[in-house]
């Protein structure tokens, strides 16, 4: 994960992170479902490694969900039933200095008519740490390739 350099923070604000249709909200659901998060339930969750890019303008950030690590449940404030969980996600509250990673700790999921993921004063935002994987280099004995019919 590349993280932003000091001249790309935004002067004097925040931005506000948003969920589109590139967010990838399924992932959200699937971990959800790892978690044993019911429809109906209202829990206050860990969710790690959420990225954020800015978008044009730079005063919104989109969401994406794709290296969501698994869901760590702190407290259920209301039960939930069998019902399969919703497929729409929402997102509030959410407002960072810059695109980049970020762990949302204790925020708020309902799991009513849609996912709300909230983000509320009992919320700690925190910028994450994530491990870059080496990249995989695979190298031919130049006889392998002279065997390739161009």
């Amino acid at each position: 994960m590349k993280y932003a350099t000091p001249s790309q923070f935004l002067p004097g604000g925040l931005m506000e992170a948003r969920v589109t249709s590139q967010s990838q909200g399924f992932k959200l659901r699937e971990r959800m479902e790892e978690a044993r998060i019911q429809h109906g339930q209202e829990v206050r969750v860990d969710l790690p490694r959420i990225a954020v890019t800015a978008m044009a303008g730079g005063t919104t950030g989109e969401v994406f969900f794709c290296m969501l690590g698994a869901i760590r449940v702190r407290e259920v404030l209301n039960p939930g039933n069998d019902r399969p969980l919703p497929t729409t996600v929402r997102l509030e509250g959410l407002t960072v200095p810059h695109s980049g990673g970020y762990d949302l700790l204790n925020a708020v999921v309902y799991s009513n008519g849609d996912i709300r993921l909230v983000v509320d004063a009992q919320t700690q935002v925190v910028p994450a740490v994530w491990e870059v994987e080496p990249p995989v280099v695979r190298r031919y004995p130049s006889r392998a390739l002279a065997d390739v019919a161009w």
